[in-house]
């Protein structure tokens, strides 16, 4: 969704580290990499643009010996488009996208094959590789409406069902909805900028604005509610448990908690509400007054966070969604964008 700068600088550094790119003979494979990650023989170097089948040294040993190679290709892995060069088996198993026509990974656009990104090759005028073309604003929103899998929608639609029924018979249809839209949109955009790397979907992020809401109606009706510290006590509990359980893997905690401020601020702005008195009026008006510009600087803050800065400037904040309760438990491969396996 953005030109990621340390994406980029990543896989750069990958391809024109130290040293050229060298065809290595391992076995009975040949591929394009870097010397320094050739487990096998060097039959010499090759050029960015080039193939191992033209170089001299490749054209000696196919010649001289009986059995043919086979040449790894560039597979392309995980969500911020790696590329290792390997067999078309590895390659499968890891379930990379492997590309059959070309010899390195400056040859290909792993963004366009992996997460559907447009690219342009610019590498004739600086030196770079394909770069990603951030046009897929829609995520934003369509996110809320791709749930990831079924064992996640069963989970997910009873409680936004439960909540946003009990929700809609008191404020209508159009409120509620701009309250999910909003909520829902701000948690992705919180997650982007303090989990850029880790996948995110599903409605979780506008259920937690709709559990802002009860906060604000909770508070907004304060002096007529039944036993309204009991029931502050169980909404909270509720929303501890959930962001509990966010702290273990593949669960979003970030989008939780931006859900959740979105909510609380939009419900101000969009929730009727009643007064209690001259005093009680006023303050209502004045937080009312507070979050109608808060809401605005929240979404440009996060815009310009998350397109303008880049980057992961907080990488321990991944903690915030999944604690290693055990050895390995938040393990996962996009959880550095500088993890690299060399593949020869």
């Amino acid at each position: 969704m953005r030109d990621d700068t340390y994406g980029i600088v990543a896989r750069n550094f990958r391809i024109y580290a130290d040293d050229s790119l060298v065809c290595c003979l391992n076995g009975k494979n040949i591929g394009a990499t870097l010397s320094k990650q050739c487990g096998g023989i060097s039959l010499g170097a090759t050029g960015i643009n080039s193939s191992c089948a033209n170089t001299t040294a490749v054209k000696n040993y196919t010649n001289s010996t009986v059995v043919l190679p086979s040449y790894f290709r560039p597979c392309c892995l995980s969500i911020i488009g790696d590329c290792n060069v390997t067999s078309k088996e590895e390659c499968t198993a890891r379930k990379g996208y492997f590309h059959e026509k070309a010899d390195n990974c400056e040859q290909v656009n792993c963004l366009k094959d992996i997460c559907g990104f447009n690219g342009a090759y610019i590498g004739s005028q600086t030196g770079l590789p394909y770069q990603p073309t951030a046009n897929q604003f829609w995520r934003w929103f369509m996110a809320l409406f791709v749930h990831l899998g079924v064992i996640h929608l069963v989970i997910v639609l009873p409680i936004q069902l439960y909540i946003g029924i009990k929700i809609e018979r008191t404020i209508g249809w159009l409120r509620i909805g701009l309250i999910y839209i909003i909520s829902g949109v701000g948690g992705n955009i919180v997650s982007a900028v303090f989990a850029p790397y880790e996948v995110n979907g599903g409605s979780t992020p506008a259920i937690f604005g709709m559990l802002g809401v009860l906060y604000v109606e909770l508070f907004q009706f304060w002096q007529i509610v039944d036993r309204a510290w009991l029931e502050l006590i169980k909404l909270t509990s509720f929303v501890i448990i959930l962001l509990f359980l966010g702290t273990f893997p593949f669960i979003d905690n970030w989008a939780h908690l931006g859900g959740l401020l979105f909510g609380v601020v939009s419900a101000v702005i969009f929730v009727p509400y009643i007064t209690f008195g001259k005093l009680d009026a006023f303050r209502k008006r004045v937080v009312l007054l507070i979050c109608l510009p808060l809401l605005f600087l929240l979404f440009v803050a996060g815009f310009v966070t998350f397109y303008l800065l880049g980057g992961d400037f907080c990488p321990n904040c991944r903690y915030i969604n999944c604690i290693p309760y055990t050895s390995g438990l938040c393990t996962t491969d996009y959880a550095d964008i500088y993890t690299y396996i060399p593949a020869l």
